[in-house]
């Protein structure tokens, strides 16, 4: 399986987990599974991000999260892709980012996912075009 360690970082961005690129590196590659999904799913259990990866019938696409990560046939080959449901299904991998309705998703769609539970313990915003994260902080009286 083709991985791309930049897909998931922005999954996980988009998701309101912040991670160092290099640590979540440095912890995939060192997965004795490497290259394969379980080494994802492992490697966020490390970090401590509540995640699910499970195999689904193709049926259950619209009971499934708005955004997961999943494996797709691209070019004959199982990749990588991140995947955001909506009226049609956007699709980025490594190579290219495409939009196609759930009936041809489902042709080249493993069934394979890996969900998170977005991070709700944060709040993202836009200062001249970067982004910032503010962090909650409690004060003990």
């Amino acid at each position: 399986m083709l991985l791309n360690n930049k897909l998931v970082h922005q999954f996980l961005r988009e998701n309101n987990y912040r991670l160092d690129l290099q640590d979540y590196e440095l912890q995939l590659l060192s997965h004795p599974d490497y290259p394969s999904f379980r080494s994802i799913s492992d490697t966020l259990d490390y970090f401590n991000i509540l995640n699910i990866a499970a195999q689904v019938p193709k049926e259950s696409l619209e009971q499934l999260p708005l955004s997961f990560l999943t494996v797709v046939t691209a070019g004959g080959l199982p990749e990588l892709a991140s995947i955001k449901r909506k009226r049609k299904i956007k699709i980025t991998t490594s190579a290219a980012t495409s939009e196609m309705s759930a009936d041809e998703f489902g042709k080249i769609w493993s069934g394979a996912i890996i969900a998170v539970e977005p991070n709700y313990n944060t709040l993202s915003y836009s200062i001249n075009g970067r982004q910032a994260c503010l962090l909650p902080v409690f004060y003990v009286g």
